[in-house]
């Protein structure tokens, strides 16, 4: 099924190289097959998974896109500027790849 995420657009250049390959949210966008556009590309979801903020920001950073995981709190931190970065947080990670 087609579903849509949305996407800063800071963070599109880092999928249209496949250096990002994950996107962490607080709310489910789709499941396993799933699939979406940004800019031209379609991206397909192959898993998604709730678990803790900290494991993350501690396992899976460069999923996200990011050289650490000091910058992917920083990150987290300007994006969810009211609530930041709480490691006990439940959130959905969801893994994806460029099909196009």
């Amino acid at each position: 099924m087609q579903i849509h995420i949305p996407f800063s657009q800071e963070y599109v250049p880092l999928m249209e190289s496949d250096i990002k390959t994950a996107t962490t949210r607080y709310k489910r966008y789709g499941q396993r097959a799933d699939f979406f556009e940004c800019r031209g590309h379609l991206y397909c979801i192959s898993e998604v998974k709730r678990v803790y903020l900290y494991r993350v920001a501690q396992y899976c950073f460069s999923h996200e896109g990011f050289s650490s995981r000091e910058a992917f709190v920083h990150a987290w931190n300007r994006l969810h500027p009211r609530r930041g970065y709480r490691p006990n947080d439940l959130v959905y990670y969801h893994r994806f790849f460029r099909e196009t």
